[in-house]
C-alpha cells in the first residue's frame, strides 16, 4: 500500500510540472497507467532483489597498528615526506632507531617546492646517508608511502622526474651494508611531528 502512494504522490508532482513547465496534458486514464506500471517495475525490482544471494560481509578483526623495532644488531629508519597543499612546499625527516625504540639520530630538511612523492624519496636517501654516516650496516627502513615504496624496490630508473634520487638511492644501498625496505600503515611510521 505505501509503495502505491509514494508513486502516485511522486506521479502527481511530475505530472503538475510536466504540465506547467513542457505544457503537456496527461488524461486520468492514462496517469493511471503510468502510476500501475511503475507499481509493477518497483514489485518486480523488489522480488529479484529478495531472489539474489548476497554472502554475510568477511568478518573484520582489528588490529593495533605500532611502530615495529627492528631485530637486535638493526636499526629502523623511520622515514616521512611532506607538501603544503597551499604553497607546495616540502618537507621530509626521519628517526634512526635500534630494537629497544632509542632513537641514534634525527633529522629534517626543507626541500623547497617539489612533489609528496618526490619529498618521501629524499627523506629516505638522506635517512640512509646519516645511516651509513653513524656506522650502521643493518637498516631497515621503514615508509608510509607506497608508491615511494615501489619507485624504490623496482630497481630501475625508467621514471625520469625522480632518476637523480633513485641513482642515489641506488648507490647507496650498492654499498657494503643490508638495507631492507618496507611500506608500513602511516600509523605505524609516527615518532615524529609532520616535517612541514
Amino acid at each position: 500500500m505505501s509503495l502505491l502512494f509514494g508513486i502516485t504522490c511522486w506521479s502527481l508532482w511530475r505530472t503538475r510540472n510536466d504540465r506547467v513547465f513542457a505544457g503537456k496534458v496527461v488524461s486520468a486514464e492514462v496517469f493511471l497507467h503510468r502510476v500501475h506500471a511503475w507499481v509493477n517495475v518497483v514489485k518486480n525490482a523488489m522480488d529479484m532483489d529478495k531472489a539474489v544471494h548476497y554472502p554475510s560481509p568477511p568478518a573484520r578483526t582489528e588490529e593495533m597498528i605500532s611502530w615495529t623495532p627492528p631485530p637486535p644488531e638493526w636499526v629502523t629508519l623511520n622515514s616521512d615526506g611532506s607538501v603544503m597543499t597551499a604553497s607546495g612546499h616540502a618537507a621530509a625527516g626521519g628517526l634512526i632507531r635500534d630494537h629497544t625504540g632509542r632513537c641514534y639520530a634525527a633529522f629534517a630538511m626543507n626541500l623547497g617546492i617539489c612533489s609528496v612523492t618526490r619529498a618521501e624519496l629524499r627523506g629516505v636517501v638522506e635517512g640512509l646517508q646519516l645511516a651509513w654516516d653513524l656506522g650502521f650496516r643493518r637498516v631497515k627502513v621503514q615508509m608510509d608511502s607506497k608508491c615511494a615504496c615501489q619507485i624504490l624496490q623496482s630497481h630501475h630508473r625508467e621514471d625520469n622526474r625522480h632518476s637523480a634520487v633513485v641513482a642515489r638511492f641506488q648507490a647507496l644501498i650498492g654499498r657494503n651494508w643490508e638495507v631492507a625496505i618496507s611500506h608500513v600503515y602511516r600509523e605505524s611510521n609516527k615518532g615524529f611531528p609532520n616535517p612541514v
